[in-house]
C-alpha cells in the first residue's frame, strides 16, 4: 500500500489541515491531463471544503471558449445569439464534512463522480480512506448519488 495515503492519520488535526494535506496527495499522484482543484464551502454549510479533479483538456476547452464568448461581448453582439460556453465538469468531487463528536476534526467524505457505483464499489473494499480507518461506506441519493464514507474517530493525542 502507498505510505502517503498513510500520512494524515498520524497525529489527530483540524479539518483544514486534513483537506490540505489530501489536497497535496491528490495533486502529487494525479494523472498527467488531471488538474485537482481545493475550494472552502460558503459560509453556513455543513461541508468545511471541496476537492475537485478536472480534464486538463475541459478545462483548457473551457478557458478557449469563455473567452471568444466575451470577445463576442465586447463587439457588440447580444448574449442571446452567442453559443454559450463550455463548462468543464468535475470527474471526481470530494466533500469534507466535520466529525459529529468533534467539529474540529473529519468525519466523513461524500465522494461524487460520473461512476459512483465504481467508486463505492472501489472503496467499500477498503480498511481506509486517505490514512483514516473507514468505519462505514454507503451508496445514497441526494440532488446526485454519492458514495459516502464514514471515518472512525481518530485517538487525540495529549501534548
Amino acid at each position: 500500500m502507498n505510505t502517503k495515503l498513510q500520512t494524515t492519520a498520524a497525529k489527530a488535526i483540524s479539518i483544514e489541515q486534513e483537506v490540505e494535506n489530501i489536497f497535496k496527495l491528490l495533486t502529487s499522484n494525479a494523472a498527467e491531463n488531471t488538474v485537482v482543484v481545493k475550494e472552502r464551502a460558503p459560509i453556513g454549510k455543513a461541508c468545511k471544503a471541496f476537492i475537485y479533479a478536472y480534464k486538463r483538456s475541459d478545462l483548457l476547452r473551457q478557458k478557449r471558449e469563455e473567452a471568444e464568448y466575451q470577445e463576442y461581448l465586447r463587439q457588440g453582439y447580444d448574449k442571446a445569439y452567442i453559443a454559450k460556453p463550455f463548462l468543464a465538469k468535475p470527474t471526481i468531487i470530494y466533500a469534507f464534512y466535520p466529525s459529529i463528536e468533534n467539529p474540529s476534526k473529519l468525519g466523513s467524505i461524500a465522494i461524487y463522480g460520473i461512476d459512483v457505483a465504481s467508486i463505492y464499489l472501489l472503496i467499500s473494499k477498503r480498511r481506509s480512506l486517505f490514512g483514516h480507518a473507514i468505519a462505514r461506506v454507503s451508496f445514497e441519493k441526494g440532488i446526485r448519488p454519492f458514495v459516502d464514507v464514514k471515518l472512525r474517530p481518530q485517538a487525540t493525542t495529549q501534548g
